[in-house]
């Protein structure tokens, strides 16, 4: 399912009162017209407050509007909305795949935006550096790594949904490959043999690098006691 599909569900399931506003609000998404697409969802949500999934696309569109140097408070925001938008999204049950696939594909695409537009510091010797898309990359796993175990059960009963968050899990296994490995084995168990050779090749390359730092360590030893 792509993201155009995505809307295209969407569109079907909301009320035909809502519907027009909906479709220019995802018209001016899809052009980058951020401003004019939040103040659309702002209407629709102002309308209903109930309307979780327009409180959700009001503060994704707003999540491209802020300061560079805004990124971080942004990023917040944009979370605390996701977290609010799974929740309710579970709760409700009502067409959870569609606004689920919605929820997730636009959280991790708002932040990665701001992840990358993070202001780069320098410091008193020179060398630059990103706090900011770090920490903002690191929000992203760890609030989508807590969707993925708590709404587990749910997630995994729509094939869609299970495909895509496998696929994410795999992108940042590596980050925390014992852990995240653990829990796409959990969605998925015929990742288990791949997952126990990468745990070894990990064991490996860690102990190799353990006697390639010692070996070096004896020598700059000998080499001062010379």
């Amino acid at each position: 399912m792509d993201i155009n599909e995505m809307y295209e569900g969407y569109l079907k399931i909301v009320t035909e009162a809502d519907k027009n506003l909906i479709n220019i609000a995802f018209d001016e998404m899809k052009s980058g017209q951020h401003e004019e697409a939040a103040n659309h969802f702002d209407q629709l949500y102002v309308k209903d407050s109930a309307n979780y999934m327009a409180f959700f696309f009001r503060a994704y569109n707003k999540s491209f509007l802020g300061k560079r140097g805004d990124v971080y408070p942004d990023a917040q925001t944009l979370t605390s909305a996701f977290t609010m938008a799974v929740k309710k999204a579970a709760a409700a049950k009502e067409s959870y795949e569609i606004n689920m696939f919605l929820i997730l594909n636009l959280y991790t695409e708002a932040m990665k935006n701001l992840a990358d537009n993070a202001v780069a510091e320098v410091d008193e010797n020179g060398h630059t550096s990103n706090p900011d898309e770090k920490n903002i990359k690191k929000m992203t796993r760890d609030n989508m790594i807590a969707t993925a175990k708590d709404y587990g059960d749910l997630i995994k009963s729509y094939a869609d949904l299970k495909e895509y968050m496998v696929a994410y899990l795999k992108k940042i296994e590596l980050w925390d490959l014992k852990n995240i490995g653990a829990l796409i084995v959990d969605y998925d168990p015929s990742y288990a043999e791949t997952y126990q050779k990468k745990l070894k090749k990990a064991k490996i390359i860690k102990i190799v690098a353990a006697c390639v730092g010692g070996a070096i360590l004896l020598a700059i030893i000998l080499a001062i006691a010379l």
